[in-house]
Order: structure tokens, then C-alpha cells, then sequence
């Protein structure tokens, strides 16, 4: 019983540190494709416009 608490504890405190990380690192790669995204989009837009 108590090695399973530790273990779950554990596992708490290794969530906490990396979720966080995790958000962040999603926030950055969302940027990255939306960025990379409308250079890619803007000239297929004009070129499906023609």
C-alpha cells in the first residue's frame, strides 16, 4: 500500500513537471504550423482565386 502511494506520487510530481512543458511546447509547435501554415496557404489561396 504504501509503495503504490509513492509510486502514484511519483507519478503526480512527474505530471505536474511536465505538463507544463508539454503546454508549452504544443503552444510553440500550434505557432510553428500556423506560421508556416499561411506561407504555404497564401499563394494556394491566390492560385484557387485565379
Amino acid at each position: 500500500m504504501a509503495l503504490q502511494l509513492s509510486s502514484s506520487k511519483k507519478t503526480k510530481m512527474i505530471a505536474n513537471f511536465l505538463l507544463p512543458r508539454l503546454r508549452v511546447s504544443i503552444k510553440l509547435h500550434v505557432k510553428f504550423i500556423r506560421e508556416r501554415g499561411v506561407l504555404f496557404l497564401g499563394p494556394a489561396k491566390d492560385w484557387l482565386n485565379v
